[in-house]
């Protein structure tokens, strides 16, 4: 498992930025991310947070 992967599995990442041809991974990571998402672990715990563009940090501001 690729450290990528592994951050992908434990909800510290998302799946993005991917252009060909740096594709040879991109079935892995994708299936890492969703069994995260179905786990609801570290950013997939967070409601809208992960989106398709990015992070939305104005969903959850920092407290002071």
């Amino acid at each position: 498992m690729s450290v990528q992967e592994k951050l992908l599995e434990e909800g510290l990442a998302r799946v993005g930025y991917v252009y060909p041809p740096n594709t040879r991974y991109i079935d892995a990571f994708e299936k890492a991310q969703e069994r995260s998402e179905k786990a609801g672990v570290g950013i997939w715990r967070l409601e809208d947070y992960a989106t398709d563009r990015g992070f939305d940090s104005t969903r959850y501001p920092e407290e002071k």
